[in-house]
């Protein structure tokens, strides 16, 4: 979400302002559809917990390493409260070309979810469904990786044709 309020922001200001070469987003709902978690601010630790593992955030042996979960529930917590928080400013729709990644068994956003990212630039260039859930990369690497390595060549390979003619 940062980095779409960070695009969103450039698109907004002076003219000018560069716009990112492209945008990538991963299992994240559009900006206008309401967040499919809880509010987390007034969540316990247990409860909190207990939400991440039902959407397998977290590993099974949490409960048996204390310290990990002492220092990682504050990071998740506030990432968390980032995702849940967000209200759509309206801004203008992005002109960079936007990509949005998702899984076909997500618990969490659906793929109605991802296309409704459509309502947020001119230059949707693709919906890519990976199988998996929520947490697909853990679960099948090299098919991210099959999708991202052309879709990252396609954009440096932009960049150094535009430097060289620079």
């Amino acid at each position: 979400m940062r980095w779409w309020r960070t695009g969103s922001r450039a698109a907004g200001a002076r003219a000018g302002q560069p716009l990112p070469r492209a945008l990538l987003l991963s299992g994240y709902s559009a900006p206008h559809l309401p967040s499919p978690l809880p509010p987390v601010d007034d969540l316990d630790d247990a409860p909190l917990i207990e939400l991440l593992r039902i959407t397998g955030g977290l590993p099974a042996d949490l409960q048996a390493r204390p310290a990990w979960r002492d220092r990682c529930l504050p990071a998740l917590r506030d990432d968390l409260r980032l995702c849940t928080g967000y209200r759509d400013a309206g801004d203008p729709p992005l002109s960079c070309p936007v990509h949005v990644l998702g899984a076909d068994a997500d618990p969490l956003v659906g793929e109605r979810d991802l296309h409704a990212w459509e309502r947020h630039t001119t230059r949707l260039r693709e919906v890519h469904i990976m199988p998996g859930d929520h947490f697909y990369l853990e679960h099948t690497p090299e098919h991210l990786f099959g999708v991202l390595r052309p879709l990252l060549r396609r954009y440096a390979v932009s960049e150094s044709v535009s430097e060289s003619a620079g």
